[in-house]
């Protein structure tokens, strides 16, 4: 009787024994990103990102800036798809800087998610304005690019400005055309989602 507690003994290691080593490193999910250069990229934006548009040519030469001032998210889609149509067809990083002009919804930050598809970045940079709607847009923002952080980065422009406030105009919205604190916020968000493991 004594044998057969043994017996299943040996049986349970021998049956580990196909088990994969515990060293055997876990297949990556992707490779990672790295930091886009200019030709990689393509930003979509209001009057704010039209204000910094050359800070963005600064920063990341080669950058496709398409800003207009009084845009709102709700023109994205359309933004999207026209980009899309054209031979050179959509840049791997989208950047959407539309958050300003209305409030934002997470429907309409999923539409724009499935739009631009899988092989892309969503960049969604929030809002800095005296107005009713922008904490409640960037809160949108915000939860969006935490629940979808695979592929999308969120840029706080609000607290990037909110320390420089010399910067904006007197209608507390825009800043100066020369300036490079946009594309730096950018640049700088950019590269901590990276050191994430992005």
């Amino acid at each position: 009787t004594t044998t057969e507690p043994a017996l299943a003994a040996e049986h349970a290691e021998t049956a580990e024994v196909p088990e994969p080593a515990p060293s055997q490193a876990p297949a990556p999910k992707k490779p990672a990103y790295t930091m886009p250069d200019g030709q990689q990229m393509v930003a979509f934006g209001d009057s704010v990102m039209l204000a910094s548009s050359k800070g963005l040519q600064s920063v990341f030469p080669g950058i496709t800036v398409d800003a207009e001032t009084s845009r709102s998210m709700t023109k994205a889609l359309g933004l999207i798809d026209q980009a899309k149509s054209q031979p050179e067809g959509l840049r791997q990083w989208v950047l959407v800087g539309l958050a300003t002009n209305s409030a934002v919804t997470d429907g309409q930050l999923n539409d724009i998610l499935n739009d631009i598809g899988p092989d892309h970045v969503l960049v969604l940079i929030n809002a800095h304005a005296p107005v009713s709607w922008v904490p409640g847009t960037n809160d949108a923002l915000s939860n969006f690019a935490a629940a979808h952080s695979d592929n999308v980065v969120l840029v706080d422009w609000d607290a990037t400005i909110s320390a420089h406030p010399d910067e904006l105009a007197g209608d507390g919205i825009h800043p100066g055309m020369s300036n490079t604190l946009y594309a730096q916020a950018v640049k700088d968000a950019i590269t901590n989602w990276i050191k994430q493991g992005h």
